[in-house]
């Protein structure tokens, strides 16, 4: 895969991941109006109300201040996520839709992959999580990224965890659940997503190792490629893994 088709394949991924999030709550809505989409879940968390602009727009101001208006109607907060380059008018167009720029979000891809990948760590046990004990992942995912489980709950239903290309894993210490990790698959591409550690059991390499599981479910499904979106505690981690950042996707809001 070339560098184009890797930031095709994140940008892909990324929005597919909300998609699904977004059509499996009673709440949620997905709207595509070609290069620019929505997927609003109907939470109250603006990462998770997103206006994706992925090319270029025929009337960018216009368009964006639709987007914006659609979701100020719901009351939902919200960011704008436009990938660099994918129209050059973005930060005009939300400007006047009264938005500020934030930090951008780092689209990370690994490619190829690896055939040698490291081991877990040892005292941690990994495993696939199916409906019935989906309820633990997202309670230790919510304890891992700081947010409250309940509202992760409402968030994250369970049928999330049978979606057609997804996998979801939970890593265990001493039985107890410490970190958690979910593939999406995009065609014969691995979109590793939900890698959390609780703050107690960080650094210790829990991380990089549900990274893995992801992938190597990646593997078995016929993944070339592995993308993520990383935050900044994440980046790091991800790029001592061999990823690297293939497209930024500047971000604005309130």
């Amino acid at each position: 895969m070339d560098d184009r088709a890797l930031v095709e394949a994140g940008d892909e991924s990324y929005v597919h991941s909300m998609r699904l999030i977004a059509e499996h709550l009673p709440q949620g809505r997905f709207i595509d109006r070609g290069s620019l989409l929505i997927a609003e879940s109907g939470a109250p968390v603006p990462y998770f109300n997103v206006v994706f602009v992925i090319g270029p727009l025929d009337d960018p101001v216009s368009e964006l201040a639709a987007a914006v208006s659609h979701l100020d109607a719901k009351g939902l907060p919200f960011v704008v996520r436009a990938r660099e380059g994918a129209e050059p008018a973005i930060g005009r167009a939300a400007s006047e839709a009264g938005l500020v720029e934030q930090d951008p979000l780092p689209g990370m891809s690994l490619y190829p992959l690896p055939d040698d990948r490291p081991p877990a760590p040892s005292g941690l046990r990994i495993r696939r999580v199916g409906t019935d004990d989906y309820a633990g992942f997202v309670h230790t995912s919510a304890l891992g990224f700081g947010a409250p489980p309940d509202l992760m709950s409402s968030m994250f239903p369970a049928t999330l965890a049978e979606a057609e290309g997804t996998a979801t894993f939970l890593g265990s210490e001493g039985g107890e659940p410490v970190a958690t990790g979910v593939l999406i698959m995009t065609g014969d591409v691995a979109g590793v997503y939900s890698i959390s550690t609780l703050p107690s059991h960080r650094r210790r390499g829990y991380g990089e190792a549900m990274t893995w599981a992801a992938i190597e479910e990646g593997l078995r499904r016929g993944a070339r490629a592995a993308v993520l979106q990383a935050s900044v505690m994440g980046r790091p981690v991800y790029e001592r893994m061999g990823f690297r950042t293939s497209a930024l996707y500047l971000t604005f809001g309130r």
